[in-house]
């Protein structure tokens, strides 16, 4: 359960980081690096909001495109990359890919699944960048 937060907390962190599209426009909007708290984690299973999880630690995203997340369980670092809406995070427990949605002001919204034990879990992180 500890690696499954820390690859949400993960996934969370990347979808912070925002579309790296082609113009000064773009990537002025989505600037994702700096430290984002976790306000909300919501896991849904066939369509079905099954936990919410809230106030779950920071991420910490930085320029050369390393990372540090720190939750209840301790500090983690992680590699992180853009590629249009997708952010993907790397540990050394794997790889998540993470869907930007929304990022608005100092908020920022991002989603993945997650498969755990043969059943795949739709995740979706609500964060603000403090």
């Amino acid at each position: 359960m500890m690696k499954k937060t820390r690859l949400l907390f993960l996934a969370f962190g990347l979808i912070l980081f925002a579309f790296s599209g082609c113009s000064k426009d773009d990537e002025d909007k989505f600037d994702i690096v700096g430290t984002w708290n976790v306000d909300k984690v919501e896991i849904y299973f066939e369509g079905e909001l099954m936990q919410t999880i809230e106030n779950d630690g920071t991420f910490t995203f930085n320029a050369d495109g390393t990372g540090t997340v720190i939750d209840d369980e301790g500090t983690d670092t992680f590699e992180w990359s853009l590629s249009g809406d997708k952010l993907t995070i790397t540990d050394d427990e794997g790889t998540i890919v993470v869907t930007l949605t929304t990022m608005e002001g100092n908020k920022m919204v991002g989603e993945f699944e997650e498969t755990f034990e043969e059943i795949t879990f739709k995740v979706i992180m609500s964060m603000t960048k403090i």
